[in-house]
Order: structure tokens, then sequence, then C-alpha cells
């Protein structure tokens, strides 16, 4: 929703449900700023914190995140957020790998795939 706010698009367009869903779990979204060139560069970093593919470089908690909210108004604050690396998940992790087989599955079979396990 942040996304779609600020941007005036959502992440990931004309995608039908199913890769929708790969997208939103494996894709990073195009920067905030690529289509919305106004968006203060400090907000555009609090929402990519917010809405990281990994959860290492997400915000650990919403307090955090709505701290980092508040201090946006303060131009010289210190946020939590911090530049992370383009990311993606790592298709040879094992987590990713069993994710983008099962999408994978669904796409080509139309049927339901068998459950994913993640450890």
């Amino acid at each position: 929703v942040m996304y779609r706010a600020l941007t005036g698009h959502v992440a990931f367009e004309n995608r039908e449900a199913l890769e929708l869903l790969a997208c939103q779990l494996l894709v990073p979204p195009p920067r905030p700023r690529e289509l919305a060139p106004d968006i203060d560069q400090r907000c555009e970093l609090v929402l990519r914190t917010a809405i990281a593919k990994r959860p290492e470089h997400r915000y650990p908690s919403m307090q955090l995140f709505a701290q980092d909210l508040g201090k946006l108004q303060s131009p010289g604050a210190a946020l939590w957020a911090h530049e992370q690396p383009e990311e993606g998940y790592d298709l040879s992790s094992p987590n990713a790998t069993s994710a983008a087989e099962t999408f994978r599955h669904i796409l080509a079979s139309g049927r339901n795939p068998p459950p994913v396990q993640f450890s």
C-alpha cells in the first residue's frame, strides 16, 4: 500500500495471480524513485527496508519502522534503515529453490503443487 501511495504504481503490474505471488516472494520491485523521482531519498530507503525480500534486511519490529517514518520529518535524524545490496533471493538457497520450483510446477501444470517444506 505504501509503495503504491508513494509511486502511483503497484510493484508488479499486469501479472497473473500465480506469477504475481512468485514476484512478491522472489523479485525485487523497481526502486520507487525510478517510478516517482520526486520521492525523498530517505523515504525511499525506509520503504525499501520495509518491503525487503530477505527478512534480515527488513525492520525487525514495527516500532523501529514507525520511528523511522516519524524521523522523516527531521532531515538530520539518523534512521535505522540503511542501504542494502540489490536483492532478490539467491536461487541456489534451498528455500528459494523450493519456492521457484513450486511456482514453475504451478505454472506448467495448472494443478495444485505438493506442499513446500521450509526449514
